[in-house]
C-alpha cells in the first residue's frame, strides 16, 4: 500500500471558519468601539485586548498553515518508497 499524504481539504474548511468569524470578531470590535461611550470603552479595554489577540492568534495560525502547506507543495513530494 503506497503511503500517501493525507487530505487536507476535509480539514481546511473548518480553518477557513475559525478565520473569517475572528476577522469578523475584529471588525465587530473596531465598530462598536467607535460608537460605545468612553466610559464603557474604558472599563471594557482588557477583556477587548484579550478578544483581539486571541482573534488574532486565529488569523495568523491560519495564514501560517497556509503558508508551510504551500512551501510543502513547491518542494514537491518527500514521502518515499522504502
Amino acid at each position: 500500500m503506497p503511503l500517501t499524504a493525507p487530505d487536507t481539504s476535509k480539514w481546511w474548511r473548518h480553518r477557513r471558519r475559525h478565520s473569517y468569524w475572528s476577522l469578523l470578531g475584529l471588525f465587530a470590535m473596531l465598530v462598536s468601539g467607535v460608537f460605545a461611550p468612553a466610559d464603557q470603552l474604558v472599563a471594557a479595554m482588557p477583556l477587548l485586548q484579550t478578544l483581539a489577540w486571541v482573534f488574532g492568534a486565529v488569523i495568523l495560525t491560519y495564514v501560517g498553515a497556509a503558508t508551510l502547506e504551500d512551501i510543502a507543495k513547491l518542494r514537491g513530494p518527500t514521502i518515499t518508497k522504502g
